[in-house]
């Protein structure tokens, strides 16, 4: 039965690993801990210390992708009306980063973007040089709901 464990423990640690690195997989992790809950059970008090090894495991993940996910808002809120590199750097940091964000911080991020160019195209805050808006918009074109049919006007910036 040991045996059995150790090998079930070690697949169990692989398949979780395996799975947090998929794009979508780390929102899934309730679903997986389900599933090995239920393999675990099989193997008593040796299973119970895995399972809340796993359930520690799920919220230090959960923790540091909350911390990411309010980490890149501030980002973006900082980066707005910026005119430097910054805003590049945003858009190029954004982009690898936003499959892993929640949808609630896609959302206010998209907010935030879509403000500023409304914001801007009425001329009472500036998101920056031309090059800065064409970023802004098409970071708002690329992952707003309806993506490529977000047009951006290029004087005014805003999305219609």
């Amino acid at each position: 039965m040991s045996d059995d464990f150790d090998a079930f423990d070690r697949e169990a640690l692989a398949f979780l690993v395996r799975f947090w690195e998929q794009p979508e997989g780390h929102h899934l992790q309730d679903e997986i801990a389900a599933l090995l809950r239920a393999k675990a059970a099989e193997h008593g008090r040796r299973a119970a210390e895995l399972i809340e090894a796993f359930d520690c495991e799920i919220e230090r993940r959960r923790k540091a992708e909350s911390d990411i996910d309010r980490m890149m808002v501030c980002v973006v809120r900082y980066c707005i009306g910026r005119q430097s590199y910054i805003v590049g750097t945003c858009d190029s940091d954004l982009r690898a980063r936003w499959a892993g964000l929640s949808r609630g911080t896609q959302d206010l991020i998209l907010k935030d973007i879509k403000e500023a160019l409304e914001r801007d195209q009425l001329g009472h805050a500036s998101i920056g040089m031309d090059i800065d808006r064409d970023i802004w918009a098409a970071l708002y074109r690329d992952f707003s709901p309806g993506g490529k049919d977000a047009q951006v006007e290029r004087q005014g910036g805003s999305p219609k």
